[in-house]
């Protein structure tokens, strides 16, 4: 539909309804044509469109009120509502005139501004309304008149006070009467149903239709189990379309109606396919099952980090040591410690100062294996799903409460996404990962304390420098007193952390397998999914699986 403000220049005395144009009351005719010139009366009236669509349809909102003989005061604001009365279809034979009574809310003075919204295709519609502004009454109503087309048609009069308080009544005008379709849905499928609406498209069959979601020329609403449809002009085909809301559709063609037929038609109605593109789920992926593998892929990843901590020494406290002397950033004082720490034995000091030989490497391995624990039940991933046609995306949020950008994992991955009867999706994709990575960043976000937290106190900086003041009777090396010592040692156990989380680099690649049933909106397009998941490790056998959901919102 689109705007054809077709309405008088002039004001003659208002035509009684049913009246034609070409009658006369009062010696003057309801609408007057340009004479001896050969146009149509058609032609005239696009002409008139023409010359008034800038003047009126572009800037309606300055346009001087017409003189429709109502008078009284000048509009006043704050209209919250208007509705024609009656609301229903106004059926009209061709070149007779209709009234047209709307309904302000509150009652006062307002301005409306009537318009038609004819299809532009159709260059024959001569039909036009006496005033394109109207003003209510003290009630709040106002009246307008509408000459009907001279040939059959079905358009809509709109009645607005602002851009966002307007109402709508549909016209139709039929040479040969009208009409009524009853159309009752064959449906088979699962989705919810609430209400059916039928819409029928004029001069068409269901083939010509390019989709069934369009708007038609006629509408009406029904209950679950069908829909009358009033007032369809005879004479030409009709293409019938029944549907629930946009999500589940039928077409079927009518023709050969007859004046005052009521006929009942079956229409087949199937779901429309869902609608992937635009649209994203976010799922959380639960864990219920964790296979042998899987808990060993993760005990490897917790002891690889203790061990690239220890980087070859059968001793922390030889790793302590090297991770302290490259924690000094200066040359100079670096050759200096390591100078000193051969005469006065700083690696013995260390060695003596830890509890174990281990002692430090143990911290380590014993927070990335607890990590591992949390590796299990509810939300350990959480994902969106981002459907876009063949381009589709599977978006990491967190995997076991940690934000993306810190888990070791890569954040998106390519998605592969099907569908299957009764809104079965099914998704997958490949997220690699550094396991190490990944558990560490897991133990620094669910431990009451940080690891490195518990090396430091495992190490005891504080006792370890001043040990070593004391072996080097006074500073560690030039300039660097007992604090200077305790800084030195926190440096050296957090280079020695980072190493044990991020040296190893390999990723592993879990790849996941999504099936569950889509929750719909109004168009047919996902909103939220229930099912199930499944993940395996580099493409081996079932490694981890659980059920999977997302927030799921009000739905047809």
């Amino acid at each position: 539909m689109a705007y054809w403000a077709y309405f008088r220049s002039d004001s003659p005395p208002p035509r009684r309804k049913g009246t034609r144009s070409g009658d006369r009351r009062g010696g003057k005719a309801l609408a007057s044509f340009p004479q001896g010139t050969g146009q149509s009366r058609a032609a005239f009236f696009v002409r008139t469109f023409a010359f008034l669509a800038g003047s009126w349809l572009l800037g309606c909102s300055e346009a001087t009120v017409a003189d429709d003989g109502v008078g009284g005061a000048p509009p006043a604001p704050g209209a919250e509502s208007v509705a024609f009365l009656p609301g229903g279809t106004l059926l009209l034979e061709p070149g007779f005139v209709g009234e047209l009574v709307v309904q302000v809310q509150p009652p006062g003075f307002h301005s409306v501004s009537f318009s038609l919204m004819a299809n532009p295709s159709d260059t024959a519609f001569d039909g036009f309304l006496e005033a394109a502004n109207v003003v209510t009454d003290e009630t709040g109503q106002a009246r307008n008149q509408l000459q009907a087309p001279t040939s059959s048609a079905v358009f809509v009069v709109r009645a607005s006070v602002s851009d966002t308080v307007f109402a709508t009544r549909t016209v139709s005008v039929s040479t040969e009467g009208f009409a009524t379709l009853v159309a009752i849905p064959a449906y088979t499928g699962a989705r919810s149903i609430g209400s059916w609406s039928a819409v029928a498209s004029l001069g068409a069959t269901c083939s010509d239709l390019e989709s069934m979601w369009e708007e038609g020329a006629l509408e009406a609403e029904g209950d679950e189990d069908m829909v009358t449809l009033p007032g369809v002009p005879v004479g030409s085909p009709v293409a019938l379309v029944l549907r629930a809301g946009h999500y589940i559709g039928g077409c079927v063609s009518v023709s050969d109606l007859s004046a005052g037929e009521v006929r009942e038609l079956e229409v087949a109605v199937t779901d429309r396919p869902l609608q992937l593109t635009g649209t994203s789920l976010e799922l959380s992926l639960d864990v219920e099952e964790r296979t042998e593998s899987f808990v060993a892929l993760l005990g490897e990843a917790a002891v690889r980090g203790a061990a690239d901590y220890a980087m070859g020494h059968g001793e922390d406290a030889d790793v302590l040591f090297a991770d302290c002397a490259e924690a000094i950033e200066d040359e100079a004082d670096r050759e200096a410690f390591n100078g000193l720490a051969e005469t006065y034995g700083y690696a013995d000091v260390v060695r003596d100062h830890l509890s174990a030989q281990t002692a430090l490497r143990d911290v380590i391995q014993a927070e990335l294996v607890e990590a591992a624990t949390h590796v299990d039940g509810p939300s350990v991933w959480m994902v969106t799903a981002e459907l876009d046609g063949t381009s589709s995306t599977l978006v990491l949020s967190s995997a076991a409460g940690v934000p993306a950008a810190v888990s070791g994992f890569l954040g998106s991955a390519v998605l592969s996404v099907g569908r299957e009867p009764n809104d079965l999706l099914v998704l997958g994709a490949d997220l690699e990962f550094q396991p190490t990575r990944w558990l560490a960043a897991i133990a620094k976000r669910s431990n009451d304390q940080d690891p490195l937290d518990l090396l430091l106190e495992a190490a005891n900086c504080g006792a370890l420098a001043e040990a070593w003041v004391a072996a080097a009777e006074g500073e560690l090396y030039p300039g660097c007193d007992e604090e200077c010592a305790v800084e030195l040692c926190e440096d050296g156990l957090q280079l020695g952390w980072d190493r044990a989380r991020e040296t190893a680099k390999d990723l592993t690649t879990l790849r996941i397998g999504i099936s569950g049933e889509a929750r719909i909106d109004d168009e047919a397009t996902p909103i939220g999914l229930t099912g199930d998941w499944v993940g395996s490790i580099d493409a081996g056998e079932l490694s981890v699986a659980g059920p999977t959901s997302s927030p799921i919102d009000e739905v047809p």
